[in-house]
């Protein structure tokens, strides 16, 4: 799936974390990847009955649903009637390709197919271009503020401005009552900091007065949530080299950029945090693309060594081990190419992908694939 939404009711059952997101599967036969329309939102719904939980796929043409379509939705997808209580939906983040009108990228065809080689790549093209990339990493995915931007930049500063607050206020605090809203708002603008690198639970927690056990709690919850994705360390290498450390990001780059104060692209590519931010930015596009492909349950990790040297994401699935190392330049640093070629062959991969601001696909040293951001 791309841009998703959940029925809930917390009055009956509480779907659990990751149920609209664990892979592309449908349970109607007549909706298909194959027949999905560009431009077209695509989500999921699972029903609210717990002896019948369901999780159904569909598709509409308006991304931006007035509050009479959103109605008639819940009614007809939860199959309830107008005297019962309506459940709450739950519009997920566009995909960058889906904002633009565009087919989902060929690219994930490639890396999910059973045998795959560094060759296969090379006849991918990007659909498009790189500031349209850059333009959508700095706005964001949400696609109210997203499809608004276009005529009017103020309600989408608004709109960020809005959103925590708001998200905390109605959402995290009806699901969490017993939650101290002041501390955990001073966390949320702690963890804005910390998006895209390695998490210290510890120093966080000193630094708000906190214990590692409620600061770990708190991101268990932003990540519930679907503010938060955080990323569990590699465990399957048997080097000694390895931090243990998790990491996560703020999964939607629009609020991140806007409460860093970023004002345009031009601004974002010079920010202190732009290759962390890009990096992010980068792996929830990549994750979205597997998840809409792939119809097995794939698993997400990170790799970070004591001397600096990282993977940006590695993807398990059943047949293959695909790591993935980002950056935001264009230039090609063969030490930073060190560990993920390193990784590739001790764990006998048949590739291993860069993904960076480059214009052409090219196949490196080690079966390493230059792949442009513009092919995701």
């Amino acid at each position: 799936m791309i841009s998703s939404a959940r029925l809930r009711s917390p009055t009956k059952t509480e779907p659990t974390t990751g149920e609209a997101t664990t892979d592309g599967s449908t349970t109607d036969d007549s909706i298909t990847d194959k027949s999905k329309q560009p431009g077209c939102t695509s989500f999921k719904i699972r029903n609210i009955e717990p002896k019948n939980s369901k999780l159904r796929t569909f598709e509409l043409k308006n991304p931006d649903l007035g509050n009479s379509e959103l109605r008639n939705l819940e009614l007809e997808t939860a199959g309830l009637n107008q005297s019962e209580e309506i459940p709450d939906i739950e519009l997920w983040p566009f995909k960058m390709t889906e904002y633009y009108s565009q087919e989902l990228p060929q690219i994930y065809e490639v890396l999910l197919k059973n045998q795959t080689q560094p060759e296969d790549f090379l006849q991918l093209r990007g659909t498009l271009t790189l500031q349209e990339v850059y333009e959508h990493w700095f706005y964001g995915s949400f696609p109210q503020p997203r499809i608004s931007c276009r005529e009017n930049d103020s309600f989408q500063n608004y709109w960020m401005d809005e959103y925590l607050r708001t998200h905390l206020r109605k959402d995290i605090q009806n699901q969490f009552p017993r939650l101290n809203y002041q501390k955990f708002y001073l966390f949320i603008a702690a963890s804005l900091q910390h998006s895209g690198s390695l998490i210290n639970h510890s120093r966080i927690a000193r630094s708000l007065d906190l214990s590692s056990v409620t600061v770990q709690h708190y991101f268990e919850i932003l990540q519930q949530t679907g503010v938060w994705r955080g990323l569990s360390s590699f465990n399957k290498s048997a080097a000694k080299t390895l931090r243990k450390a998790p990491k996560g990001y703020f999964r939607d780059s629009g609020i991140l950029n806007h409460h860093l104060k970023v004002k345009d692209v031009d601004q974002l590519l010079v920010h202190p945090q732009a290759n962390a931010g890009f990096e992010s930015f980068a792996v929830e596009e990549l994750i979205s693309g597997i998840q809409c492909k792939s119809r097995q349950t794939c698993k997400f990790s990170h790799l970070r060594t004591k001397d600096g040297s990282e993977i940006s994401l590695i993807i398990e699935t059943s047949q293959k081990i695909i790591p993935i190392l980002i950056q935001l330049g264009r230039r090609i640093d063969k030490r930073k190419l060190r560990a993920i070629q390193d990784f590739v062959q001790e764990n006998n991969c048949s590739f291993g992908l860069l993904v960076n601001s480059a214009s052409t696909i090219e196949v490196l040293h080690g079966n390493i694939v230059q792949i442009p951001v513009n092919c995701i």
